[in-house]
């Protein structure tokens, strides 16, 4: 089911095409609730509280990339929500695996020359 999105929240998706939104689709609302929070004005972020519960708008930060913030929106709404993503940078992640590959590999190469 489609709803129109008030003109407020229309503009923090400047990217995306708001007649194709749907409220009923998951990832639709993690997409409106992260763009709301990181850029919307007053009349926004009050629709997003009047829309959406605030245990979801809570797993929304949880669950998501620290990369997706804007530094001081979501230190604010983590301080808000009292949560904050599980999911830090997905780079650091990635070299931190890669440099455990690299040793475990070391040492292999060590125990059978």
């Amino acid at each position: 089911m489609k709803y129109g999105l008030p003109q407020s929240v229309k503009v923090c998706l400047w990217s995306y095409d708001t007649d194709k939104i749907d409220l009923s689709m998951p990832d639709h609302r993690v997409l409106i609730v992260k763009n709301v929070l990181n850029g919307g004005t007053t009349p926004a972020v009050s629709w997003l509280f009047d829309t959406f519960t605030k245990e979801e708008i809570s797993d929304v930060i949880r669950d998501s990339n620290v990369s997706e913030w804007n530094k001081k929106s979501l230190l604010l709404w983590s301080l808000v929500f009292n949560s904050s993503p599980i999911k830090k940078h997905v780079l650091h992640n990635m070299n931190t695996i890669h440099w455990n590959i690299l040793l475990l590999y070391k040492k292999l190469a060590t125990i059978n020359p």
